[in-house]
């Protein structure tokens, strides 16, 4: 599938999902349709959600990451695969999905990586904000809390996916892809996007 190039605020409410996306994809691999898995997850309360209203929303968010990977091996890894590596094709499943997080990545952790620039800040973040609100008509709409809800989900994402170790470090972890997804992201013909995940090749 074609990755969704729309700029959206909607991982304000998506988030990373990482526990949510690995108790839905076994189900997603062995065929289910949506309205089943979600009613599984809501049976049981897997998701430990108060409301079955969410269970289905994040279930249904959760499927359209699955889809947008398009690889059985890709959703095996994230699955039972070292953390740092799953949690990285979780990172890509979500740029897929939203052309907020995409541009995020290329601008922010891929263009330090290619200067060799380990330092960061929440300023990072707000600068690119910033940067996208003058060039993106959507983005140019968001007002009062939004942007800086969305700064802090970003921030979040960047602790949850391994390139900080914490909400407070100032400084960029080296990210190591994995062989398997980098082929992904080359067969999708997606080459931009490497630099965030620390490969230049």
């Amino acid at each position: 599938m074609e990755r969704n190039k729309k700029i959206s605020g909607s991982i304000t409410t998506d988030q990373f999902l990482y526990n949510e996306i690995k108790i839905t994809a076994p189900l997603y691999l062995e065929g289910k349709a949506l309205d089943e898995t979600s009613a599984i997850i809501a049976k049981d309360n897997l998701f430990q959600f108060p409301t079955e209203r969410n269970t289905r929303r994040i279930t249904r968010t959760c499927y359209k990451r699955l889809d947008a990977l398009e690889d059985r091996e890709a959703i095996e890894v994230m699955l039972n695969g070292p953390k740092d590596i799953s949690r990285l094709i979780n990172l890509y499943a979500i740029a897929r999905t939203n052309g907020l997080v995409w541009e995020f990545l290329k601008q922010v952790p891929g263009e330090k990586f290619q200067n060799d620039d380990s330092s960061f800040s929440r300023k990072d973040i707000n600068v690119f904000i910033s940067n996208l609100q003058a060039q993106d008509e959507a983005a140019a709409k968001w007002k009062g809390s939004t942007p800086p809800h969305i700064a802090q989900i970003l921030h979040k994402f960047l602790v949850e996916a391994g390139y900080l170790d914490s909400k407070e470090s100032t400084e960029i972890n080296s990210i190591y892809i994995d062989e398997l997804l980098e082929n992904l992201i080359k067969a999708n013909h997606e080459e931009e996007i490497l630099p965030a995940f620390h490969c230049m090749r």
